[in-house]
């Protein structure tokens, strides 16, 4: 089975390429999450079925795993609590999935090869997405009748997805390849591994310039000055002396690529250039103002919930109800008042904001933990250790830095890179010192515990696995395997529910689009993007009685202003006054551009 295990570890770090063109909404978000699901399940099934077969399955004895799962498990405790228990219970049944594929990956990932793979995997991912970008940024400056994106935002970033959806999801992945991809180009020795890390370090930068994220390349410019700092005090100036022509080579290629992007000649797709495209769009200058005010009414929430917080996964449902007093007289701000947001682009106020204090104290302690694995006693690490505890530590610092002003633990991509991260932390902290002592390993009839040694005092690592007769274990193992494969439809049914919206809405009849609307409510009876679409599409219809049964549901898990005012719609074509202009005076209180006039 472990054959299964690693096929599955591998489908998992395939997940940024992960996408359904033939949803409506969410094209990007649920597939990845049905993928990492799927195939979790399927591996974590793998695991225990070697473990049936006698095989231990593997738990470690150390700080850094025991914070990971405690804030897992502070996240169902939130579920008491949260206002909309069926989003606690989806934001807590994710970290669940990802809890369990960083325990998968500690019964694949074995010493510093792995971790090797692991960084060329994550080149490799980066490039992939690199390239899409690129041809997506020349499609639509250049052969705009082949674009197949329909855009959400305003400027040319609408256009770009590469798999991820947003700009600031894939300058995240491209920074963070980049890495890697650093180090391995200041060691390669071999011309091929040169060559490859010579071409990702130009194809990564250059699509980073085309999604014009500001927070991924800051975490890039941060991270690269902490491995250099760390680089010079423990290896010394020489580490790049002795190679100084590839670096030059490697600089003169950046200033060539950023003079491509920045001014105005004929082949440039971001003609006059694009700091004038980039800093003249509305998305950007409307950048700072809208996070000005998610984090000051996120502030809001965190004054209102300081010790519990709002349950896990309901920053998006609490959030229209804020009214911050800090946005007060800014009617800059104040427009963003009372509107939904996916999240507070700050990973730490939103823990603190959804999982109260102790799940913020939680996140703090786990990075702080990691960072002390990585930089306790560097200076006395070995070559080999010492780049690849500087590459971890970069690539950590980099997603810190992403996550003061994105949501990269909320997202599927951004989260798995997090617990890859410790993953590698893990190994690599396993992989340190004197040789291990010999396992332990106690049998009973039926029962097999294994221990793990750094010294008699010290475990690292206990295991379990049963002791029973072949067949058995077989088919225990096949049950086990049949019973994950047969999870993957539910896991699936926010995907399918995302189609048949999507069918819906380009149905040629009203009998037509309410079957597709009543099929995917079916499928995913929490799909409230669509049971949302539904509720006005039911006004649309003349069929207001029905359409106020609907917003009834939506509200179990969706609590934005435009409710208030279909509300109100349905009340006044049903003749009762009283309740819509009760509805229109509740949209009033909670929402500021409502009071003024401005919508």
């Amino acid at each position: 089975m472990r054959w299964l295990a690693l096929a599955c570890f591998v489908a998992l770090a395939a997940t940024p390429l992960v996408v359904d063109f033939l949803a409506r909404d969410d094209a990007y978000m649920a597939p990845k999450w049905a993928w990492i699901e799927i195939f979790t399940a399927l591996g974590v099934a793998a695991v225990l079925a070697r473990a049936i077969a006698g095989r231990p399955a593997m738990v470690p004895l150390n700080f850094s795993f025991l914070i990971a799962v405690l804030f897992c498990a502070w996240h169902w405790v939130t579920v008491l609590w949260a206002p909309s228990r069926s989003m606690a219970v989806d934001a807590a049944a994710r970290m669940t999935w990802l809890t369990l594929a960083l325990w998968l990956g500690l019964q694949i990932v074995k010493g510093r090869r792995w971790l090797i793979r692991m960084a060329w995997c994550l080149i490799a991912l980066g490039m992939i997405t690199a390239v899409w970008t690129l041809v997506e940024d020349v499609v639509h400056a250049w052969f705009p009748r082949y674009q197949w994106l329909t855009p959400n935002l305003a400027d040319w970033r609408g256009f770009l997805s590469a798999g991820l959806g947003n700009t600031n999801h894939i300058g995240d992945l491209l920074a963070l390849a980049m890495i890697p991809a650093l180090i391995f180009y200041g060691e390669a020795r071999k011309k091929s591994a040169l060559w490859l890390c010579g071409i990702s370090l130009i194809m990564l930068p250059a699509a980073l310039i085309a999604v014009f994220s500001a927070g991924s390349s800051l975490g890039l410019v941060v991270a690269s000055i902490v491995m250099l700092v760390l680089i010079l005090q423990n290896a010394g100036p020489r580490w790049f002396a002795r190679r100084w022509l590839r670096w030059a080579v490697l600089v003169g290629c950046w200033i060539l690529l950023v003079g491509f992007f920045t001014t105005n000649h004929p082949l440039n797709p971001h003609r006059p250039g694009i700091l004038v495209e980039g800093f003249g769009s509305n998305r950007w200058q409307a950048g700072g103002p809208t996070r000005l005010a998610i984090w000051a009414e996120t502030l809001e929430m965190i004054r209102k919930h300081p010790a519990l917080g709002v349950g896990a996964g309901n920053f998006t449902y609490v959030f229209p109800e804020m009214d911050s007093a800090l946005i007060w007289g800014r009617p800059d701000l104040m427009v963003y008042q009372g509107r939904w947001t996916n999240a507070a682009h700050n990973i730490f106020m939103q823990a603190w904001a959804e999982l109260g204090i102790v799940g913020c104290a939680l996140l703090i302690a786990l990075i702080a933990v990691m960072y002390f694995v990585l930089l306790h006693d560097l200076d006395r690490a070995r070559r080999p250790g010492l780049l690849i505890r500087t590459t971890l530590a970069g690539l950590l610092t980099a997603w810190v830095v992403q996550g003061q002003v994105n949501f990269v633990l909320q997202t599927p991509v951004g989260a798995l890179c997090f617990f890859g991260m410790l993953l590698a932390i893990l190994v690599e902290r396993a992989g340190r010192g004197d040789p291990r002592l010999p396992p332990l390993r106690f049998e009973t009839d039926w029962l097999a515990i294994r221990i793990d040694w750094r010294t008699m005092r010290r475990p690292t690592a206990v295991g379990v696995a049963a002791l029973l007769p072949n067949r058995v274990a077989v088919s225990i193992g096949v049950l086990l395997i049949i019973c994950a494969l047969a999870f993957a439809p539910s896991a699936l049914a926010p995907v399918r529910a995302q189609r048949e919206y999507r069918l819906g809405t380009i149905a040629s009849t009203p009998q037509e689009a309410e079957e597709h609307f009543k099929r995917g409510l079916e499928i995913d009876p929490n799909a409230q993007d669509l049971r949302s679409h539904y509720s006005s599409w039911l006004l649309d219809q003349g069929r207001p009685a029905e359409s106020l049964d609907e917003i009834k549901i939506v509200r179990q898990r969706l609590n934005s202003f435009e409710l208030f005012s279909r509300e109100a719609r349905a009340y006044g074509m049903l003749g009762r006054n009283d309740k819509a202009n009760a509805a229109m005076e509740k949209l009033k209180e909670r929402f500021w551009s409502a009071r003024v006039g401005e919508n």
